[in-house]
């Protein structure tokens, strides 16, 4: 959808003001010449060879409008490609975590590498609930309301 109005957009801005009729009409363009030379069959020659030369410029623009174009949809497959990497390597992470902690519970050791990105992958994440007290702390709470 974008590349159609990228592409509209350039198109309607480079290519049709361009055209030669659009800048001069063939009767202004004869304007342009004395009066005595207005009738001479060279000039609208001139006309249509100066058109010719035109439209081929015009040409061009519109294939670097469509290089554009697809440059853009590359850009955007690139950036949903690199998007898609960065939450699988996310997604990674929090699997690692959980192993870990799942490992933690069954008693195995952790090497210190281990834990170092246990605690770093926890400190980006932040606490599952904030709200949750720390248990020590809860019970001692419950012993003074006794």
């Amino acid at each position: 959808m974008a590349s159609a109005t990228e592409s509209k957009i350039l198109s309607n801005y480079l290519l049709v003001p361009a055209q030669l009729p659009a800048i001069a009409s063939l009767e202004e363009f004869i304007g342009f010449f004395p009066r005595a030379m207005q009738e001479s069959p060279a000039i609208r020659t001139l006309y249509r060879d100066l058109q010719t030369q035109r439209n081929a410029v015009v040409d061009s623009v519109a294939e670097e409008i469509d290089d554009q174009v697809q440059r853009g949809k590359a850009i955007r497959r690139h950036i949903v490609k690199t998007k898609r990497r960065e939450q699988a390597h996310e997604y990674d992470d929090e699997i690692e975590m959980e192993r870990m902690v799942r490992s933690y519970f069954t008693g195995k050791t952790f090497r210190l590498g281990e834990i170092n990105l246990l605690v770093a992958l926890r400190c980006q994440v932040g606490p599952a609930n904030p709200k949750a007290q720390h248990p020590v702390h809860h019970s001692r709470a419950r012993k003074r309301h006794h």
